[in-house]
C-alpha cells in the first residue's frame, strides 16, 4: 500500500509508510484481508494458466510422433517448463489487477466522497461490502471513529461523461 501512495501522491517513502499505518489504524485490517484474499486468486489464476500450457503440450506431445520420439525420457521436464512459463507470463497480467484494486482501496480511503460522485453504484457496492465484512460497522463511522476522513477535501474534481 505503501508504494501506492507514492505513485499515486507523490510522498516519498517514509511518508508512504506513515500514511499507510495510518490508513490501517483508521480503517481496520478487514481490507487487507480481501488483499490477502485476492493474492490467493491470483495464485490460482496463474497455476490453471501453468495448467493450459500443459494440457496444450500434451497434445503437441500426443500428436506428433517425431516429439515423442526425440525426448520420450525428457517428456515431464517438458510439461514442467510448459506450466512454468505458463505461471510467470500469466503472474505479472495479474498483478495489474491487484495493483488496481490496492489504488482503488488507497483513493476510495482517502476520499470516499470521489467515489461516490464519480460511481455512486461502485461506491455502494464497497461500502456494503465492507459493512457485510465488518458485521454491521459502516465505513464512514469506522472512518469518523478512528479520527479519519473529515469529508473535507484539500483537491478540487470535476466530472465530464
Amino acid at each position: 500500500y505503501a508504494y501506492t501512495y507514492v505513485a499515486i501522491y507523490g510522498y516519498s517513502m517514509v511518508e508512504a509508510a506513515r500514511e499507510t499505518f495510518e490508513l490501517v489504524r483508521q480503517v481496520g485490517l478487514i481490507p487487507l484481508m480481501g488483499n490477502h484474499l485476492l493474492q490467493s486468486v491470483i495464485m490460482v489464476g496463474a497455476s490453471l494458466s501453468g495448467l493450459l500450457c500443459v494440457c496444450t503440450a500434451g497434445i503437441f506431445m500426443a500428436s506428433s510422433t517425431t516429439l515423442q520420439e526425440l525426448a520420450p525420457d525428457y517428456i515431464w521436464a517438458i510439461y514442467m517448463l510448459c506450466f512454468l512459463i505458463g505461471y510467470i507470463m500469466t503472474l505479472p497480467l495479474l498483478e495489474i489487477v491487484q495493483s488496481v484494486v490496492c489504488a482503488l482501496f488507497i483513493c476510495f480511503a482517502r476520499e470516499p466522497d470521489v467515489l461516490e460522485k464519480a460511481r455512486p453504484h461502485l461506491y455502494k457496492e464497497i461500502l456494503d461490502g465492507y459493512e457485510m465484512m465488518t458485521g454491521g460497522l459502516s465505513f464512514t463511522d469506522a472512518l469518523q471513529g478512528r479520527g479519519g476522513n473529515d469529508s473535507s477535501s484539500e483537491y478540487e474534481y470535476e466530472y465530464e461523461y
